[in-house]
C-alpha cells in the first residue's frame, strides 16, 4: 500500500459536526471506543487518499496526451482517445462568437485565413468622419495626409457640410471624387409628394397600365370626342308638299348617355318636282317639331317638270338632355307652285342619322 500520506502530527480540529461528534455519540449510547477502532478508521481514510492519488497518477501518466510542444492548444476528445487541437471552423458553433467574446484588436489580419483577407480587401476604405469635400490629393497614396489610403469606390461623409461623396478614381494627385447627396431641391417638388388621386397628389397607372378615374376638365390641347352611338332611319316613302308647310318625311329617335354629349345629325335625301315648272324644294332636319338647320332651297327652280334632286344636311346639335329625342327629316315646297316629294320615285331613298359624341 501507498504511504503518501499519513496521520498529522498535532491535534485534530475537525469542521464537519457529524465527524467531529462521532465518538462522542458513541460514548452516548454505551458504544465501547477503543484504539483499535480509533485506527480502523485513520487507516481507511489514508488508504482512500492513496488510492485516489494512484488513479490520479494514472490519469496523468496515461489518459492525457504529452503537453510538450502543444502550447495555446486546448484538450478534446473524439470520444475514446485525447488530444490536443486549435480552434478552427469544426469547433466553433454557429453563432458563438459575438462582439462580447472578443478583446479589442484580438482578431488581426495574420489571425484571418487568405482567403477572407481577400474579401476584405475588396472593400474599399472610407472616411466617415471627414470635415471638408474630398479633393484630388484624396488618392491612393494619401497626398492630402488625412489618414486613408483611398480606392476607386471609397466613400467619404462630410460631416459639416452633411454631403457624401463617391471616389471614381484614385489616382495619386488626379481623384475624382463625385457628390452622391440628393436633396429635395435636386430631386424636384414630385419627390414630396404622395400617389393617389387627391389634391396635390401624383396619379399612379394601375397594373393594367391604365390611368385611374381622375377630372380631366383641366386638360388643354387635348383631342376629345367619341362616338357613344348611332341610330339611322332609311325610307323610300313618298312625302309630298304642296306648299311652304314643312312635311315629315323621316323620322329617327335617340336617347343621349350625358347631358354633355352633342347629336351630329345627318340628312341624306332625294327626291322630285312635280308637274309645275318653277317649284323649288326646301328640306330641314327637327328636333322635337323645332327646327335645327333649315335649306329653302335645296334646288333650282326647274324649267323641266318632275326633275329629281338629292343632297345631304348635316348639323351638330347640343340638346343637353338624356331623355328620349326624337329628330325628323322633313321636305316643303318654298318657292313657285305644285308639289315637291321626297322620295318621289320608287328607287329613291332618304337616310337621317343620329351620331352621339362624348366628350
Amino acid at each position: 500500500m501507498a504511504t503518501a500520506h499519513t496521520r498529522p502530527a498535532g491535534s485534530y480540529s475537525p469542521t464537519e459536526t457529524t465527524n467531529a461528534n462521532k465518538y462522542v455519540t458513541d460514548s452516548g449510547s454505551s458504544t465501547a471506543i477503543s484504539s483499535l477502532k480509533v485506527d480502523a478508521d485513520f487507516n481507511y481514510i489514508i488508504d482512500a487518499m492513496n488510492a485516489l492519488s494512484s488513479d490520479i497518477d494514472n490519469v496523468i501518466a496515461t489518459g492525457l496526451p504529452a503537453q510538450t510542444g502543444n502550447a495555446d492548444k486546448f484538450l478534446t476528445t473524439d470520444g475514446s482517445l485525447a488530444s490536443w487541437a486549435k480552434v478552427n471552423t469544426a469547433n466553433i458553433e454557429d453563432g458563438a462568437i459575438t462582439t462580447a467574446k472578443m478583446l479589442d484588436t484580438s482578431v488581426t489580419e495574420a489571425k484571418l485565413s487568405s482567403a477572407v483577407q481577400t474579401k476584405l480587401n475588396r472593400s474599399a476604405p472610407n472616411k466617415f468622419d471627414a470635415t471638408t469635400a474630398p479633393t484630388a490629393d484624396w488618392d491612393d497614396s494619401d497626398t492630402a495626409a488625412v489618414g486613408t489610403v483611398f480606392a476607386v469606390g471609397s466613400v467619404v461623409i462630410d460631416t459639416v457640410a452633411n454631403e457624401a461623396y463617391r471616389c471614381l478614381d484614385a489616382t495619386t494627385g488626379a481623384a475624382v471624387w463625385i457628390n452622391t447627396t440628393l436633396t429635395t431641391s435636386e430631386l424636384g417638388t414630385a419627390a414630396l409628394l404622395d400617389v393617389g388621386t387627391g389634391a396635390n397628389n401624383i396619379v399612379q397607372l394601375n397594373g393594367s397600365s391604365q390611368l385611374p378615374a381622375v377630372d380631366g376638365s383641366q386638360l388643354t390641347n387635348l383631342i376629345t370626342g367619341k362616338v357613344l352611338q348611332v341610330q339611322s332611319t332609311t325610307t323610300q316613302a313618298n312625302t309630298a308638299s304642296a306648299s311652304t308647310t314643312y312635311v315629315t318625311g323621316v323620322t329617327t329617335t335617340i336617347t343621349p348617355s350625358a347631358t354633355t354629349s352633342t347629336i351630329l345629325a345627318i340628312l341624306s335625301f332625294s327626291g322630285l318636282h312635280g308637274g309645275a315648272v318653277g317649284a323649288t324644294a326646301g328640306v330641314r332636319i327637327s328636333r322635337g317639331g323645332t327646327p335645327i338647320v333649315t335649306s329653302n332651297q335645296v334646288s333650282s327652280a326647274y324649267s323641266t317638270a318632275n326633275t329629281p334632286y338629292s343632297g345631304c344636311l348635316i348639323h351638330l346639335d347640343s340638346p343637353s338632355s338624356t331623355s328620349l329625342l326624337t329628330y325628323t327629316g322633313e321636305v316643303a315646297r318654298t318657292v313657285g307652285s305644285g308639289t315637291v316629294y321626297m322620295n318621289g320615285t320608287g328607287s329613291q331613298s332618304t337616310t337621317l342619322t343620329l351620331v352621339e359624341i362624348g366628350i
